[in-house]
């Protein structure tokens, strides 16, 4: 005998959240059920279930479709940003990600967040350097950041 339950979180050694397992009828009544860590498996909440999978993989590659549409005009761009250096081109400061968002807006008029663009670590000298742009887990393409020194006032 076992009771089959949706899960409503990941368990370690059970199954992922949106699942349905089966287990014993004391695990689910004692201890899954109580907790709220899982539901019982009726057929409407298994349609439910269904239909919240459907509505998040739709969002899912509706972001990816926007993301990969980003990617075909941005990638291999360049982009500026002027920012005060020493004579030895060390800048006073770093162009960070914020840096990249900013430049990235004002020369392609696109729009994206600083948790798109991966720097391994803040740029703190003047050249151009490859950046790494990833709108969407599946979606990345490469950029390139020029810095130049900006024109003391």
């Amino acid at each position: 005998m076992s009771a089959r339950l949706i899960l409503t979180e990941d368990i370690a050694g059970l199954g992922y959240k949106g699942e349905v397992v089966e287990v014993a009828p004391g695990y689910a009544r004692n201890y899954l059920i109580p907790r709220r860590k899982a539901v019982k498996a009726t057929p409407k909440a298994i349609a439910h279930i269904q239909a919240l999978k459907q509505a998040k993989l739709a969002e899912y590659l509706r972001r990816k479709t926007q993301a990969e549409q980003v990617a075909t005009r941005l990638v291999g761009k360049m982009v500026v940003i002027a920012a005060r250096a020493s004579d030895a081109g060390n800048l006073y400061g770093s162009v960070g990600s914020k840096d990249v968002v900013e430049a990235v807006r004002r020369d392609t008029g696109f729009q994206l967040e600083p948790t798109h663009v991966v720097l391994e670590a803040p740029i703190r000298k003047i050249g151009a350097f490859p950046v790494t742009i990833r709108p969407h887990e599946d979606v990345q393409f490469p950029i390139t950041v020029d810095v130049y020194p900006a024109e003391d006032d």
